[in-house]
C-alpha cells in the first residue's frame, strides 16, 4: 500500500561439510582427515565407540587418537583398537547443523616376538610361547629355513610348533631361521624371524679291559664323532680321585688313539 513498508526474508543455505575415512586401519597407522566445508559458520569434530551390545558410546577425542582434527582437518592415530565413528557437525549462520558421519574399524598390530639363543644344540630343547589373547584370533604359519634353504618345520624339528608355540629340538646341526607370520582381517601380513646356529653333540668312544697290570701295554683306540676340529682332553682319576696323566701314565694320548 502506498506508504506501508515492504518486508522481506533472506535465505541461509544449510551448511555442507564432506569427508572422507578409510574403512579399516591399524593402532600403527596414521589417518589423514581433509574436510571440505561450505556455508559453514563453525563446526565440531566428535568421536564414538561401539560398545559390546552395539551402542555408541561418546569417548574424548584427545584420549582416543594421538593427533588434532580442526578447520582443515588433521591427521589422526587411533590408540586402541575397536569401531570408531567420526563425526563432523557444520552450523550455518542460523545455527542449523549438518551432521556427517564415518565409521572406521581399528585392528591391533600383533606382536609375535620371540627369542631363539644365539647357538645351541641337538640335544637341547627350545621353547616358544604365545599368549592366544594377543593372537586376536589369527593363526600363525611357521616356515624355516636351514642354512639359507626354504625346510618344512617339521623336517628339522622334533616337537610341534603351534599358535601357542611349541617346544622342540633342532635334529641335526646348521644355521636355522624360524618366521612366524599372522594375516589379520585386512589381509595385513605381521611377522618376526629369529636365527640360531645349531652344533651337533661331539660324541667319543673308547675301551678299556676291566683289569691289566702294570707291565701291560694298553692300546686306546677312540672313536670320535661331530668334534669339528675340537681337541679331546684326557683325563685319569686313580681310586675316584682326579691324577695328573703324567704321574700316572707312561707313553701318550692323542685326540684318536694312544699307547
Amino acid at each position: 500500500s502506498p506508504g506501508g513498508d515492504s518486508g522481506g526474508s533472506y535465505y541461509y543455505p544449510d551448511a555442507q561439510v564432506r569427508f572422507e575415512l578409510c574403512e579399516t586401519t591399524h593402532t600403527d597407522t596414521e589417518i589423514k582427515v581433509m574436510p571440505v566445508w561450505k556455508y559453514m559458520q563453525s563446526f565440531t569434530w566428535t568421536l564414538t565407540k561401539t560398545a559390546v551390545d552395539g551402542s555408541q558410546q561418546p569417548v574424548k577425542m584427545e584420549d582416543t587418537v594421538s593427533g588434532t582434527l580442526g578447520l582443515e582437518g588433521g591427521t589422526i592415530k587411533f590408540n586402541q583398537d575397536g569401531q570408531y565413528t567420526l563425526i563432523a557437525t557444520a552450523k550455518n549462520d542460523r545455527g542449523k547443523e549438518t551432521v556427517l558421519s564415518k565409521t572406521v574399524t581399528v585392528y591391533p598390530v600383533i606382536d609375535l616376538t620371540f627369542d631363539l639363543p644365539k647357538n645351541t644344540h641337538t640335544d637341547k630343547s627350545v621353547t616358544l610361547a604365545f599368549t592366544p589373547e594377543k593372537l586376536y584370533g589369527s593363526d600363525i604359519v611357521w616356515t624355516a629355513k636351514k642354512d639359507g634353504a626354504a625346510v618344512s618345520p617339521a623336517d628339522i624339528l622334533d616337537g610341534k610348533l603351534e599358535n601357542t608355540g611349541g617346544t622342540f629340538v633342532f635334529k641335526t646341526k646348521g644355521c636355522y631361521t624360524l618366521t612366524a607370520a599372522i594375516t589379520d582381517k585386512t589381509g595385513r601380513v605381521f611377522t618376526h624371524t629369529e636365527s640360531t646356529k645349531v652344533y651337533p653333540v661331539a660324541g667319543i668312544d673308547f675301551k678299556l679291559p676291566a683289569a691289566s697290570h702294570t707291565d701291560t701295554t694298553l692300546d686306546v683306540a677312540a672313536t670320535l664323532t661331530e668334534v669339528d676340529g675340537m681337541t679331546v682332553d684326557w683325563r685319569l682319576t686313580k681310586n675316584g680321585e682326579t691324577v695328573a696323566l703324567a704321574d700316572e701314565l707312561e707313553g701318550t694320548l692323542t685326540n684318536d688313539s694312544g699307547k
